[in-house]
């Protein structure tokens, strides 16, 4: 069975999916993929290191400006 390939919205490398942490916007809140509704994934290495960006792309995706450094890094922990 192939294992499935997805991409890191931060970097745009691509990983396997069990590698990524998985999440999705509800409500401008970002919260651990549940099973129902879009996601988006992150690796670790983005987490860790490109703050300015995820913050940059998160928002993005969440259509949310509200959200800042510190809220996020907690979120990702």
């Amino acid at each position: 069975m192939a294992t499935k390939i997805r991409m890191c919205i931060v970097c745009r490398e691509r990983f396997e999916q069990n590698v990524l942490r998985r999440f999705r916007c509800e409500e401008g809140e970002i919260i651990k993929y549940d099973n129902h509704g879009r996601s988006f994934y992150i690796c670790n290495n983005c987490i860790e290191t490109q703050a300015n960006l995820l913050i940059k792309k998160v928002n993005k995706i969440c259509k949310n400006r509200a959200l800042d450094t510190e809220k996020l890094k907690e979120m990702f922990t």
